[in-house]
Parts: C-alpha cells; sequence; structure tokens
C-alpha cells in the first residue's frame, strides 16, 4: 500500500494541530493490523478530532491548515487523486453540518468551499 498520500495527509494536520498526534496514536485510530492506514482514515479521524475540539480551535490555525486543503483540492479538483479524494469526503464532508464546519466555512479557498456547500445545505 502506498502510504504517501496518507503521511501527506497526516503531516498537513499534525503541523497546525500536534495535539491531534496523542488522539491518532489511540487505539482506537483506522489503522489497520499492520499499522497501515489510508488517507481517508486519516482524514476521517482529524475530522472528527476538529468536530470535538471546536472550543478548542483557533481561527488563525484553522484559516493555516484550510490554506493547505485547498492548495491540494484546487490541484486536483476532480478529486482523483487520493489525497485530494480524501480531503473532500473524509473531512470537509464530515465536517460539513457541523458547527465546526460551519464556523470555518469562510475560511476556506473558494474550490473547497464549493464542495463543503454541497454536503452541508444549512449554508
Amino acid at each position: 500500500m502506498d502510504q504517501r498520500p496518507a503521511q501527506a495527509a497526516l503531516g498537513l494536520f499534525l503541523e497546525h494541530y500536534p495535539e491531534f498526534k496523542s488522539a491518532w496514536q489511540s487505539p482506537e485510530h483506522l489503522h489497520n493490523g499492520a499499522g497501515e492506514f489510508t488517507a481517508h482514515g486519516v482524514c476521517a479521524e482529524f475530522a472528527s478530532f476538529f468536530a470535538a475540539n471546536a472550543g478548542a480551535m483557533d481561527r488563525p490555525r484553522a484559516a493555516g491548515m484550510l490554506e493547505q486543503v485547498e492548495r491540494v483540492v484546487q490541484s486536483d479538483p476532480d478529486g482523483f487523486g487520493t489525497l485530494a479524494n480524501a480531503l473532500c469526503t473524509c473531512f470537509l464532508e464530515n465536517i460539513a453540518q457541523t458547527e465546526v464546519g460551519r464556523a470555518v466555512a469562510p475560511l476556506m479557498g473558494p474550490v473547497s468551499h464549493r464542495y463543503f456547500k454541497e454536503w452541508d445545505a444549512g449554508l
């Protein structure tokens, strides 16, 4: 299994939220029995962490992280690449229709925001 997209996703999130490391290393993570993991698993796990810790999220960190998400999604707007697909389907979709998602939606880039809005009927 190619771990590069998964490592890229994990690195993106840890760069802005180093406290995610302890949540990621918990026994409930989405690794398989061999210790491998997918970009989709990382993004789904981070979406849960992000939503659960909404009160501790500050706008500058969220903006920086979402800027990186936008760069990836914008470079692959059809979502054919593993990393862009994971960021869209397991992070942006998972935070849609949540308070934290709506709070950070104005910080999203245009491509990310367009995708997010498709999943968030409340915007």
